[in-house]
């Protein structure tokens, strides 16, 4: 990973001023928009996102769909205005210390506006004790240590990431403690506020080990279909509880990124066909809400959106963890007349499943994440809508038999 200086190199000092000005435009931006929120403000100035990039990265090239590398050694003056655009930025591939596009984005720095709606969120009030869980490069960390007023642990799995974020927080002079581990327990005693900068599937007892009595949790969620929705928990007696905000999520936590194959023989004898009434393209590929209700009512089924499979076409696919049972349907086959052809094929109808779960949902006005919410425990979570005593009920069962709630995977006895 390419690291800048410390910003005293006479190369640089003409870039100063244009830095000043690119990021107090940015902010009056974001502040004419409601979501940079006069608390944050005063972070926001003496934090300056530029002071945390690496000098190189990259953004998604709309026009050549393709990830554009940016690298202020060549092009100093566009690296700060890329830098002070309201967009993400990709700062590590595949793990390596340098190197353009790999399969994988591993480190990045999110929208500025999403980074300072989230912190508002959060809530964080002077002199707070606040963990972070994904440093990242560091920008974050030290936006919370400004505003807490007294030193922010961090937590980075990655040992390239946290040493340049660690690197950089200190030029900053932010008070920053930046480990290098991927475990809650490797940290002491609770905090008021904790911070997870990447999408994980569970609370878990290791953040019930690490909050305060009445503290906070924000949590990105990695649903079954997607990552979307940010659980905001209030921890009390041990127990987490809190509803879903309506914002995009983060990337995966690394240790649950697990890609699930088709099902070997899709064209099976034993696969019968269905017809589906709705269009699942506009109404469930296209649909972030859609995907995330349907998805949670479905929790034990996989959902994949192929831009072509095997046959060479575009497809959706259902499938349950031991591929017994998988549904496929494609664009463009079956589409005449009264509805789209699906093949199934396994013990468990899974579109018919679907079916039940998307009339439920336009049934109940198309809700976003925000009707819904968890509640979690050491022995897991149970989501619910509107409220808690409304769990949340899997697509082919009825009220009482099986609830959408899940055994933690970090619980203790």
């Amino acid at each position: 990973m390419a690291l800048h200086g410390d910003g005293t190199s006479p190369a640089r000092l003409p870039q100063r001023g244009i830095a000043s000005v690119a990021c107090a435009a940015l902010a009056r931006r974001l502040q004419e928009s409601g979501e940079l929120q006069p608390a944050w403000g005063t972070a926001f100035a003496a934090m300056p996102r530029h002071r945390f990039l690496p000098d190189q990265v990259w953004v998604w090239d709309a026009a050549a769909k393709r990830q554009q590398l940016i690298d202020r050694a060549v092009d100093p003056v566009g690296w700060l205005e890329q830098v002070y655009r309201d967009e993400p930025a990709v700062t590590q591939w595949d793990g390596r210390a340098d190197g353009g596009p790999g399969a994988a984005a591993t480190s990045s720095s999110p929208r500025p506006s999403v980074v300072v709606r989230t912190l508002a969120d959060l809530d964080v009030q002077p002199g707070m004790r606040v963990l972070q869980v994904g440093t990242g490069t560091g920008w974050t960390a030290a936006m919370l240590a400004h505003r807490a007023g007294r030193t922010v642990t961090s937590l980075e799995i990655d040992p390239l990431v946290a040493d340049a974020a660690r690197q950089q927080c200190h030029l900053a002079g932010a008070d920053v403690t930046v480990s290098t581990s991927a475990q809650l327990s490797d940290v002491d005693g609770r905090f008021d506020r904790l911070l997870f900068s990447f999408a994980r599937d569970h609370v878990g007892a290791d953040v019930l080990d690490r909050a305060a009595d009445g503290g906070l949790v924000l949590l990105p969620w990695a649903g079954p279909w997607l990552r979307f929705g940010i659980a905001r928990l209030t921890v009390t007696d041990g127990r987490a509880e809190g509803r879903f905000l309506p914002y995009s999520s983060y990337a995966a936590d690394r240790s649950h990124v697990a890609a699930w194959p088709l099902p070997e023989k899709p064209g099976d004898a034993s696969a019968g066909t269905t017809v589906c009434a709705w269009d699942p393209w506009a109404e469930l590929a296209c649909m972030k809400e859609a995907r995330f209700a349907v998805g949670l009512r479905m929790a034990d089924v996989r959902y994949r959106h192929n831009g072509a499979d095997a046959r060479g076409g575009e497809a959706l696919w259902l499938a349950t963890g031991d591929g017994s049972s998988w549904a496929r349907i494609a664009r463009g086959e079956g589409e005449a007349g009264s509805g789209r052809q699906v093949q199934q094929a396994g013990p468990r109808r899974l579109w018919e499943e679907v079916d039940a779960a998307w009339s439920w949902w336009t049934g109940n006005g198309r809700p976003g994440p925000d009707r819904f919410g968890l509640t979690a425990d050491r022995t897991g979570h149970q989501i619910w809508f509107d409220s808690p005593d409304q769990p949340l009920i899997r697509a082919g069962h009825t009220s009482g038999e099986s609830s959408v709630r899940s055994a933690s995977s970090k619980a203790t006895p």
